[in-house]
C-alpha cells in the first residue's frame, strides 16, 4: 500500500497525518502533532518529523492545509462573462483590496454565484513567500509538495459536498481558531472569525436569525462545553474527503500550475481498472452493431433539436455578450485613469517646494492639467514643473493673488504624451 502526507499548519502547532492509498480507499494510518510554530527557526524539529514520518511509510508526496488566518479572502461581484475574462478584470479588483502589491501573492479564485448580468466570485490569496518557505522546508526532507491549500475551505468542501444546494452554517475550531462559513441555497454568503469562544452559542443563534439557517455543522477541535453551550452536535470530516472533493467551489490551490502531479497507483489497482476497461470494450464492441443505425438517427433528431434552440437564442446571447464585454472595459478603463492619476500626483508631490500648498488638482480626458494652491513663491512652482519630463506647456492660467499672508497661484500645464 502507498500512502500520501497531509500536513495541517494551525497557529501554535503542526498535524501531520498518514493516509493510505490502497484498494481500501483514503483511511488514515497514523496521526500526530507537533507542538511548535511552522517557521524557520524550528527548521530542525519539523524536518526531522518529515523525515522519521518518511522513512517510516516510504512517503514521497505531501499535501499541505494552510490556516485560514494566512489566507485573505474577498468576495466581489463582477459582471457575467467567461471564467478566463473574470480572471482578467479580478486582479484589477485585488489591487485595490490587498494591502501589497498583487505580485506578492498566490491567488486562486471561484464562481460561487451567477446569474445573466452578474457572477459573485470568491477570492483567496497567500503570500507568496509564505508558500514558497513551506515548499522549501518539506522539499529539504526529501518530499515532493503535491498541493497547497486552504484548511478549513477543505473542510467545508467535504460537508458542502452532500448539501448542495441546501443552507447551512458552518463553523471550524481548530487550536483555539474559530472560523464560520455561512452558506445560503449553496452560495456562500459571508465569512466570519469570531473573537471569543465563550459567546460562540449567541454568535450562532444570532446567525440562524438573520440568516433564517436550521443546520449547523461544527467540526475540528469541538470540546464538551462547546458543545453544550451551542446545542449543536459535532461531526468528523471524513477521511480523505478534503482531496476526493473535485466539484466543489470551495477548493482553492495555491500551488502554480504544473507544479502539481498524478499520484501513481499501485500494479493492482492498475489491473483491475484495465481489467474493467477490457470488459466494456467486449460489451461494447456486442451491443454497438445492433443499435448503430437507431444511435445515428437518435443524434440527428437531437442535432436537430439543439440547432432550432441555438437558432432562437442567437439574438439573446449576443445581446448578454456584449453588455458583459462593456461592463469589462468599463472596469478596465476605471483603473487605467486612477492609476495615471495617481503616477500624476505623486510627480507633482516630488517636484514642488516644501512650502507650497496643493488646495485643488483637476486632469481631463485630453491630458489637460489644472492645479491650484499656495506658495510663497510661485514662479519657483512653474519652474519646478517645467523641469519634469511628465509636463509640458506649464503656465499660470489665473493673476497671482496675495491676501491674510498667503499668495495663491494657479497654473495650467498639459501632460507629456
Amino acid at each position: 500500500m502507498s500512502y500520501i502526507l497531509e500536513i495541517r499548519i494551525l497557529r501554535n502547532c503542526v498535524r501531520f497525518r498518514v493516509a493510505g492509498k490502497g484498494l481500501r480507499g483514503a483511511g488514515t494510518v497514523e496521526e500526530n502533532e507537533l507542538q511548535t510554530v511552522f517557521s524557520e527557526r524550528n527548521r530542525e524539529v519539523i524536518v526531522g518529523t518529515l523525515n522519521d514520518m518518511k522513512e517510516k511509510y516510504r512517503l514521497r508526496h505531501a499535501e499541505v492545509y494552510l490556516p485560514f488566518f494566512m489566507c485573505l479572502s474577498n468576495i466581489l461581484d463582477l459582471p457575467f462573462t467567461k471564467k478566463t475574462d473574470i480572471g482578467d478584470a479580478l486582479v484589477f479588483q485585488l489591487e485595490d483590496v490587498l494591502p501589497l502589491p498583487l505580485e506578492e501573492y498566490v491567488y486562486d479564485f471561484n464562481i460561487i454565484a451567477k446569474d445573466r448580468t452578474s457572477s459573485k466570485v470568491l477570492a483567496l490569496c497567500v503570500r507568496k513567500d509564505i508558500v514558497t518557505d513551506i515548499s522549501d522546508m518539506i522539499a529539504s526532507a526529501g518530499l515532493t509538495v503535491a498541493s497547497v491549500r486552504c484548511g478549513f475551505m477543505g473542510d467545508l468542501s467535504a460537508v458542502y459536498g452532500g448539501r448542495k444546494k441546501q443552507s447551512f452554517l458552518f463553523v471550524n475550531i481548530e487550536a483555539g481558531d474559530i472560523y464560520m462559513a455561512v452558506v445560503r441555497g449553496g452560495t456562500c454568503i459571508a465569512l466570519k472569525h469570531p473573537g471569543n469562544a465563550d459567546r460562540l452559542g449567541s454568535e450562532i443563534e444570532s446567525i440562524r436569525d438573520i440568516h433564517d439557517i436550521r443546520d449547523v455543522f461544527l467540526t475540528g477541535d469541538v470540546t464538551d462545553s462547546i458543545r453544550t453551550d451551542t446545542g449543536v452536535s459535532s461531526i468528523n470530516v471524513q477521511d480523505g474527503a478534503r482531496r476526493i472533493i473535485i466539484n466543489s467551489p470551495f477548493v482553492f490551490e495555491f500551488l502554480k500550475p504544473g507544479t502539481g502531479f498524478n499520484y501513481r497507483y499501485s500494479f493492482w489497482r492498475f489491473a483491475a481498472v484495465a481489467a474493467a476497461v477490457s470488459a466494456i470494450m467486449i460489451i461494447a464492441g456486442y451491443f454497438i452493431p445492433v443499435y448503430r443505425d437507431y444511435s445515428a438517427l437518435n443524434n440527428v433528431n437531437t442535432r436537430i433539436m439543439d440547432i432550432k434552440k441555438e437558432a432562437s437564442g442567437l439574438i439573446t446571447k449576443r445581446k448578454e455578450l456584449d453588455m458583459a464585454v462593456k461592463r469589462l472595459k468599463f472596469l478596465r478603463g476605471k483603473q487605467a485613469r486612477r492609476t495615471l492619476d495617481l503616477n500624476i500626483m505623486s510627480e507633482i508631490s516630488r517636484i514642488l517646494p516644501k512650502d507650497a500648498w496643493v488646495i485643488s488638482f483637476n486632469v481631463d480626458e485630453k491630458g489637460f492639467i489644472e492645479l491650484k494652491g499656495f506658495s510663497d513663491n510661485p514662479s519657483e512652482v512653474v519652474e519646478k514643473l517645467e523641469q519634469s519630463k511628465m509636463f509640458r506647456n506649464v503656465g499660470f492660467s489665473a493673476p497671482i493673488i496675495k491676501a491674510g499672508g498667503n499668495t495663491r497661484y494657479s497654473v495650467k500645464m498639459e501632460l507629456e504624451t
